[in-house]
């Protein structure tokens, strides 16, 4: 093949094609394609703004229809907790399964990717118990709100253990969009609102606390296997519940009959936490965690108007003081982090062209004037 004529360095120049029995050692490729024969075991995912968005917003879609379903299934059925967990981690299980089969996908890990699947299963449990739980006995928007104190814990564990960057905006966004939670949660806080049923207000308010700590562990672990299949994640999120709390409830008859009616509403809890679930790891993939976390403080405003329309939640200014707050405050990180991903994304494309033009004008070795 001849060159082109105006290329500076294959000018005049013809390029020796091998000859039977040429050695392939007298020809010799450029370093940055050397090595690279072998293809990788894992899909290398780019990160992506706008599929971050679209992923989490859907998300938080279906965890206000989660938290809906099992709020009804807790207070007008009265199904227990275990069984409750049970039925929706099953649900999950037998999607993720389905799916894997579906897609042809692997269960076989790396040594590291196990340890962080691992992780992921333990902090998946303590998210779900935790949130049950405090669903039954808090308001529906209370619980939500504090179990979405997650995403201040999901920065600092991605600036401390995946050396994400977070910019002073954000920063400021994230500090204003805390005390729009604060806000809503302030009459449960001050004792003027009593917890449903129970007077034990302390215990049931560290519960979505703690719900929110484990959530953020658990997008830091999927966020490190964010090569892998996103069907194994969604796999080892449901699970191990099905295991563990299965035992549970068993060996204690933590469970009761239930009619169609019942078992239909936990079912649709199941299927829409499996939703939430997917979309939950895809965004994770695609985006940093500072992104997707403060994100799903849309659920907060969501679950605030939920609650309010269905279950009578009496709505007082302060609080709706801060839904508006939350709003703004997911406006402001996620332009922050949309300019972040512009500079980011310019720096890559300067350095590909860099590497292209060393490519270019790489002379080989068996070239011959």
């Amino acid at each position: 093949k001849q060159p082109k004529k105006n290329h500076p360095n294959m000018a005049n120049k013809e390029i020796e094609l091998p000859q039977s029995g040429t050695s392939p050692s007298d020809y010799q490729s450029p370093p940055s394609l050397q090595g690279s024969s072998q293809p990788h075991k894992r899909t290398e995912r780019q990160d992506s703004f706008w599929l971050a968005i679209i992923f989490q917003l859907l998300s938080s879609l279906c965890v206000v229809v989660t938290f809906t379903c099992v709020k009804i299934s807790n207070t007008t059925n009265h199904i227990p907790n275990a069984q409750i967990m049970v039925i929706r981690s099953s649900v999950t299980t037998i999607a993720s399964l389905a799916l894997a089969k579906f897609y042809g996908v692997s269960f076989s890990v790396t040594k590291e990717e196990s340890k962080a699947l691992s992780a992921r299963a333990t902090f998946g449990l303590i998210n779900i118990a935790c949130q049950t739980y405090g669903i039954q006995h808090l308001n529906l928007a209370v619980s939500t709100t504090l179990l979405n104190t997650g995403p201040i814990f999901g920065v600092v564990f991605g600036v401390l253990f995946l050396g994400e960057k977070f910019s002073r905006i954000q920063v400021a966004a994230l500090g204003s969009t805390f005390m729009g939670v604060v806000l809503i949660a302030m009459p449960c806080l001050l004792f003027l609102m009593p917890c449903d049923g129970d007077q034990a207000w302390n215990f049931y308010l560290c519960l979505p606390l703690l719900a929110g700590i484990a959530r953020a562990c658990t997008r830091v672990t999927v966020r490190t296997c964010k090569n892998l299949h996103w069907v194994i994640p969604v796999f080892f999120g449901g699970f191990p519940v099905v295991v563990v709390v299965g035992t549970y409830m068993l060996i204690f008859g933590a469970y009761t009959s239930l009619d169609l009616k019942a078992f239909l509403t936990i079912v649709m809890s199941g299927v829409a936490g499996t939703a939430s679930h997917i979309f939950m790891v895809r965004a994770t993939q695609v985006s940093e965690i500072g992104l997707s976390m403060p994100l799903s403080y849309i659920s907060v405003i969501l679950m605030f108007f939920v609650d309010t329309v269905i279950f009578d939640f009496d709505a007082r200014a302060n609080q709706i003081l801060g839904a508006v707050i939350i709003f703004f405050g997911i406006l402001c990180l996620a332009y922050a982090k949309y300019r972040q991903s512009l500079a980011k994304k310019k720096k890559t494309q300067e350095a590909s062209k860099t590497q292209a033009d060393q490519i270019l004008n790489y002379t080989p070795v068996a070239i011959r004037d």
